[in-house]
């Protein structure tokens, strides 16, 4: 049965139930990890991978298991020599019981020389006291073990005897000492108790009047007449919710798939006037130049603020079109999520010069095949060109009119 406990779960319920720990982070840690020296306290078998700091302590099939961070594979060689017919073997229980002992003197030389290193660089003795040897110097007997028996000496009856009488005086001293500051206290503190009490008792009947008073307030507020305003009022604040929930549409379906393909075509204009020579496609996407004049519920871009220069009707005038593409131009990542980019303006469609559908799946068949590289593209209408009445391609009209010279 394999379990996964929780962090906050108390770590020692679960390790009285279980046979085996299985560590399974691979991070590098500073010192060895906790769960495992719980897990080594209790006599379980531990099996780890072999990080640098649990090799300081774990030695491989004698106080526990480590397998290769690179090789998972180890692991289940490992749980099939150490589990057998459902519980532990008695190598494993050997190993777990070796573990044990491992724990109980776990990290005394780091705490030893820690704490020896602590007390060398804050204590300063006085110049009539030897000076201590350094921690480097402390006998290795005194590192490997905990050493415990230190401590029996407190339970030694005369230095129980010692330490009791010690007390009984301190506690003499004591009493002596609150007695004097008592009777000087005792004629105070009912007056002071009676005084905190009456402040209490006015603080809570001010906070009771105060919480009715704001109750009643704010019925009467449900229940008076508030004022709504004229029916102008009302009608232009509806058209003002309807044009913002508008302006903040969510994605349509245009702009879903515009985001898939690797071309878009921006479509200059300015006014109403020009809605009617705009594509719906996806491939195409409209920039108004003023913000007033954008379509409702369309995925347009507004030029005017992404190029607050548009905003000026002069200037507006004076750079047409190229406006909008300056104000594609700057920060042009930010909405043009697209690898290639193409213009075509709304005049081009009103005299019937725009691209066709078999013009625009050459042109899409092209990029995407990268037929030629980075490069510019430009369209124009052959058969409409007076110049033209053989209806030549691009590239022989190109060298009929250029003596050759085009390709």
């Amino acid at each position: 049965i394999v379990k996964h406990t929780d962090r906050d779960v108390n770590a020692g319920d679960v390790l009285r139930m279980v046979d085996l720990v299985i560590y399974g982070s691979f991070l590098e840690e500073k010192s060895f990890p906790d769960i495992l020296i719980k897990a080594m306290c209790y006599g379980k078998l531990i099996v780890a991978p072999n990080l640098s700091m649990i090799r300081r302590y774990v030695d491989d099939r004698v106080n526990g298991y480590l397998f290769p961070k690179d090789d998972v594979k180890v692991l289940t060689s490992i749980i099939s020599k150490v589990v057998a017919r459902g519980k532990l073997t008695p190598l494993a229980h050997q190993v777990a019981s070796i573990g044990k002992g491992t724990a109980a003197n776990l990290m005394v030389e780091e705490a030893v020389e820690g704490y020896a290193s602590l007390l060398e660089n804050i204590l300063r003795l006085p110049s009539e006291v030897a000076n201590p040897k350094p921690f480097a110097e402390i006998p290795s007997q005194l590192k490997n073990e905990w050493q415990r028996n230190i401590f029996n000496v407190v339970t030694d009856a005369r230095y129980g005897s010692r330490n009791a009488s010690s007390h009984l005086f301190l506690e003499k001293i004591e009493r002596q000492w609150s007695h004097k500051k008592e009777d000087t206290a005792n004629s105070t503190s009912v007056k002071d108790e009676e005084f905190l009490y009456a402040i209490w008792e006015e603080q809570k009947q001010t906070d009771f009047f105060v919480a009715r008073k704001r109750r009643e307030e704010d019925e009467l507020k449900d229940r008076s007449e508030q004022s709504r305003g004229t029916w102008e009022d009302i009608y232009r604040s509806s058209k003002r919710a309807d044009r913002i929930k508008s302006d903040l549409h969510e994605r349509d379906d245009g702009e879903l798939e515009r985001t898939g393909q690797p071309l878009c075509i921006y479509e200059p204009y300015l006014g109403e006037g020009t809605w009617a020579f705009l594509h719906l496609k996806p491939l195409y996407r409209g920039i108004g130049l003023a913000t007033r004049g954008r379509r409702p519920g369309a995925d347009d871009v507004d030029a005017s603020s992404r190029l607050p220069l548009l905003s000026n009707p002069y200037y507006r005038d004076l750079l047409g079109e190229f406006g909008a593409f300056l104000a594609i131009a700057n920060r042009v990542d930010r909405v043009h999520k697209n690898a290639w980019i193409g213009f075509q303006l709304w005049r081009v469609t009103a005299r019937k010069g725009a691209l066709s559908k078999v013009a625009e799946k050459s042109l899409l068949e092209a990029i995407e095949s990268q037929k030629h590289g980075d490069a510019l593209y430009f369209w124009v209408r052959m058969d409409t060109d007076p110049r033209n009445p053989l209806n030549l391609d691009f590239w022989s009209f190109c060298d009929a009119i250029n003596a050759g010279n085009c390709r």
